[in-house]
């Protein structure tokens, strides 16, 4: 006489599903989310107390001569140098020298002026147009006009 055989494992599959209690699917968790409890990690950490995204100027908490050097260091500083000497690590290799920041016609140009020429370049040099929005366009102004007044001390590097 032949047994009949028992369909264990789609049984143990129905058991299984109907032991997960509703059966409903768990909520995704983003990863920005605050973590719900203390032991929860399953969230990202807030950033570190004093943290500058990029494009946050100095009314929302950044400091506008510390991102105009950074971005003076970023942007400028390869032609025309760290100083503004125009003595920059491609000049000679990829581009002719630029003038030096600290010529007379220089300081003596208005902001204005200044802020163009960053914006959409002057005769060889490009312009941060699409780089660059306004508040990063004077804070690199500001860095520049330090330079020009001699604020950086000879040790110190933007």
């Amino acid at each position: 006489m032949r047994r009949a055989r028992f369909p264990l494992p789609p049984l143990l599959l129905l058991a299984g599903l109907t032991a997960c209690g509703d059966g409903a699917i768990p909520a995704r968790i983003d990863a920005y989310d605050a973590p719900r409890t203390l032991w929860d990690l399953s969230g990202a950490e807030p950033p570190p107390t004093g943290t500058v995204t990029v494009g946050q100027t100095a009314a929302e908490g950044g400091t506008d001569a510390g991102r105009g050097a950074e971005l003076y260091g970023i942007l400028c500083a390869p032609c025309h140098g760290a100083r503004g000497a125009g003595d920059g690590l491609v000049v000679g290799r990829y581009v002719p020298a630029p003038p030096p920041l600290d010529l007379p016609r220089l300081r003596a140009a208005d902001d204005a002026a200044l802020l163009a020429v960053i914006a959409h370049g002057h005769g060889r040099m490009y312009g941060f147009a699409d780089r660059t929005d306004a508040a990063a366009r004077r804070a690199i102004l500001a860095h520049l006009r330090m330079l020009q007044s001699g604020g950086m001390p000879e040790g110190d590097t933007p």
